[in-house]
């Protein structure tokens, strides 16, 4: 969840390149990242140097990082896992702590049931 949160802590990313980490914050717009220490050298460089860089990729990381909260990303997991998200669990998405608990719910249901021959009744009740 680093990826997530630095930009959402108002930091300037700078990482390792990966395909991953830039399909969220595109290189040079939202993050800086390097391919060897050649690059991450002449990259602190860059970024010490300009003030109005690092405002802006701050300003657009934290606006992309803003869309991605823990409960966006517990759904991107159970739809990843192949699992669907019920309409219940996705009405919790304005919950501040709603959907990551049904999200957590709908993947142990699912993976009780199966374990049980479809008995998925021993979730803790108090939650």
């Amino acid at each position: 969840m680093r990826t997530f949160e630095i930009p959402a802590s108002a930091g300037v990313m700078l990482a390792s390149y990966t395909d991953e980490q830039a399909e969220f914050f595109p290189e040079n717009e939202a993050a800086a990242y390097y391919r060897s220490p050649e690059e991450l050298d002449a990259k602190i460089d860059w970024l010490l140097r300009d003030d109005a860089l690092r405002k802006r990729i701050r300003g657009n990381a934290a606006r992309l990082a803003a869309s991605q909260t823990y409960d966006h990303r517990a759904v991107e997991m159970l739809r990843e896992c192949g699992l669907s998200v019920p309409a219940s669990v996705r009405s919790h998405l304005n919950n501040p702590r709603g959907l990551a608990i049904g999200a957590i719910k709908c993947a142990w249901h699912s993976s009780a049931g199966k374990a049980n021959g479809g008995e998925s009744s021993d979730w803790p009740q108090n939650t």
